[in-house]
């Protein structure tokens, strides 16, 4: 009796750890889809040659413009409903670097979240206040502009 309640306690035992380490494979593979930790910083577009002051005023020079968002609470805190966007069009994601805030038109929607990743054909893409970053990949014919400035 006794060393059948070994080997039960062997099997329970081993089928314990197994499906414990099961579950640590599970969330590593989650956490590797997650992004934890710093967010890259977005590259510096606007070089200090296109500003001008003028009676009390800065003035961008260049191909830039405001637009307004929505608030889905997807980029916050970086920017809500109220946030005026300083925006330069863009039709080349070999402009854009990681950490750079891009505006893009998904087949449903108007997105506008940081890129996290580049690869040479498209961006991956993710909502600073989101767990996971986009199901789709930003190609170059979705991509509509590159977030310069935030205005709040």
């Amino acid at each position: 009796m006794k060393e059948e309640t070994k080997q039960n306690f062997k099997s329970w035992y081993i089928a314990f750890i197994k499906s414990f380490l099961w579950i640590v494979v599970g969330i590593l593979l989650t956490l590797s889809y997650i992004n934890v930790g710093n967010v890259e910083s977005p590259s510096d577009i606007i070089k200090i040659e296109d500003l001008e002051i003028w009676d009390e005023k800065v003035c961008i020079i260049g191909d830039y413009y405001f637009a307004r968002v929505t608030d889905t609470k997807s980029m916050d805190p970086v920017m809500d409903g109220d946030s005026v966007l300083i925006v330069k069009k863009m039709e080349n994601i070999s402009e854009v670097q990681i950490g750079d805030i891009i505006s893009f038109n998904t087949s449903t929607r108007f997105v506008v979240h940081r890129v996290i990743r580049k690869y040479p054909d498209y961006l991956e893409t993710k909502g600073d206040n989101n767990i996971y970053m986009d199901s789709y990949q930003v190609t170059n014919n979705m991509i509509n502009s590159l977030v310069v400035g935030i205005l709040y």
